[in-house]
């Protein structure tokens, strides 16, 4: 037997969706850093550009060539992971319904999540386009059905 309509919209006005998607985010924090962890070993910044080299941040070819060596898969660009500090370090600050990428225990000064003396200021922590359309498909619109179905018995194809 189903439900009345009057049922099911006191169903709906009880899900608080915004509530339900902050929630998600908590959730899933450590997949949203993992997600931009490994876009920055990629090299790729939030905007989704290419990070500078480490010899052009840093005038050292020397050490460019180190990190070439160290993660060669960002082909010796900025990456935030000489020692796995700021990686170990990294966690969703959320505030309201925004979010920022931070890491602490780095010798560097931030500001929102990002070197503040450094040419790639503003551009480091944080999901690139493709990254958050992963997060979105794969992690929380599946969440946020899984959530209207439960609560209100609308299931989602």
């Amino acid at each position: 037997m189903g439900i009345s309509v009057a049922e099911m919209a006191r169903r709906w006005r009880q899900l608080r969706i915004k509530d339900k998607l902050k929630d998600i985010v908590i959730a899933s924090s450590e997949q949203i850093v993992s997600l931009n962890q490994n876009q920055l070993i990629g090299g790729i910044g939030r905007d989704g550009t290419e990070l500078p080299y480490y010899a052009d941040v840093r005038k050292s070819r020397g050490y460019g060539e180190m990190k070439m060596e160290k993660n060669p898969l960002n082909e010796g660009r900025y990456d935030m992971n000489l020692t796995g500090e700021s990686f170990r370090n990294m966690k969703l600050d959320i505030e309201g319904d925004k979010y920022d990428i931070n890491t602490t225990g780095h010798a560097m000064d931030f500001e929102n999540g990002n070197p503040t003396n450094q040419p790639t200021s503003g551009r480091i922590f944080g999901l690139d386009a493709d990254n958050k359309n992963e997060y979105r498909e794969n992690v929380l619109y599946p969440d946020l059905a899984a959530a209207i179905e439960y609560e209100t018995g609308v299931k989602f194809k």
